[in-house]
């Protein structure tokens, strides 16, 4: 099972209309996105909630409230234990959102693919966020 915490789309971020972010723009775009991915991070492994949720947007606060990080953590981390450390593998636009996709090393898996999209205004706040690995898909 994917671990997932989403506004609405965050799958189509693979789809057809997903463009790749390159050069300056993707610069731009990282400068922003990693403060807040390493926040995002240090607040999971920490069991930290404020921390895990300080960037998140209006609709992320409602979808991803303390009691479903604190389910949500405990599902990841039972199968698959504590972030490590991460690698970007693409930056794309998609529906005017920017969505930066990591390939995750966590203690009891590498490989995992973490999608943390991001709004278009000034603030860039997270607006989702998904989890995906072989692990996470085992019941």
């Amino acid at each position: 099972m994917t671990i997932c915490v989403f506004a609405f789309w965050v799958f189509t971020a693979c789809s057809a209309g997903a463009q790749s972010i390159t050069g300056a723009e993707r610069d731009a775009v990282l400068a922003y996105a990693e403060p807040k991915t390493e926040n995002l991070l240090e607040g999971f492994n920490a069991g930290d909630y404020a921390v895990f949720a300080r960037d998140f947007d209006a609709t992320m606060r409602q979808v991803e409230t303390e009691t479903v990080f604190t389910q949500t953590r405990a599902a990841i981390q039972n199968k698959i234990g504590k972030y490590v450390s991460r690698q970007v593998t693409d930056v794309v636009k998609q529906d005017n959102f920017i969505v930066v996709i990591y390939n995750g090393r966590f203690e009891g898996e590498d490989g995992v693919t973490m999608r943390l999209v991001f709004t278009p205004d000034d603030e860039h706040q997270i607006t989702g966020l998904w989890f995906d690995s072989p692990k996470l898909r085992q019941k």
